[in-house]
């Protein structure tokens, strides 16, 4: 298969393949196969940040100084 690329393309793609440090030819394959078949299937952002995504069992918070107060002693590092 030929792909035809405008210089700035063509640069582009070059530039990326050197970054990521392989060749353009593979970069271009796995380009082509996430865009047919799909992205591999990694992690989802929810697994990635599950350590900071939660609730906390409380009542409303009051507006300003109170909350201030209220707040004051909070840490976010619930791990004991």
């Amino acid at each position: 298969m030929t792909i035809r690329l405008d210089s700035k393309s063509a640069r582009a793609l070059s530039e990326r393949a050197s970054a990521q440090r392989r060749s353009a030819s593979d970069l271009v394959r796995a380009l082509i196969e996430d865009e047919v078949l799909g992205p591999e299937q990694g992690p989802s952002a929810l697994d990635l940040s599950a350590r900071y995504v939660g609730a906390i069992k409380a009542g409303p918070v009051a507006q300003g100084r109170k909350a201030r107060e209220r707040l004051r002693g909070w840490d976010p590092d619930r791990r004991g």
